[in-house]
This record gives C-alpha cells, structure tokens and sequence, in this order.
C-alpha cells in the first residue's frame, strides 16, 4: 500500500502518507494465534480500502460511511 494515509487507508500507522510501496499484513484477531488472511483482490477509496479475501470475506479499514461500520 502507499498513498495518502490520513484516514489510515493504508494500513500503515503512524504515517499522514506513504511515499513508496510498503507489504501489508492482515491477520484475523479474532483467532488464537493469529492467522494470515490471504487476499485476491483490493478496492481502494479516497479515505478506506476493501480487500476480498480466498475465503471470499470482506475486510475494510481506514474511516467513511463506505465501511458500514
């Protein structure tokens, strides 16, 4: 991911952008330990990202109404 990263977006803390590309991780926090989420696809917004993962689930990060949070 790289880009504008006020909103998080990205999925890179601590940084407003993101200057160059930078790997990202998902794992899912709900299991113990955690485990990677692989993923086949990303829809990237102004303000968030959505990633369709193998197991066809949705993940969403980063802040708008988009998220349906």
């Amino acid at each position: 991911m790289w880009g504008e990263n006020s909103a998080g977006q990205c999925a890179v803390a601590n940084q407003q952008h993101v200057p160059e590309p930078n790997p990202v991780s998902i794992s899912d926090s709900e299991t113990s330990p955690l485990i990677a989420v692989r993923i086949l696809q990303l829809a990237c917004g102004e303000e968030h990202t959505l990633a369709l993962s193998l197991s066809r689930e949705i993940w969403a990060w980063g802040t708008g109404c988009q998220l349906g949070l």
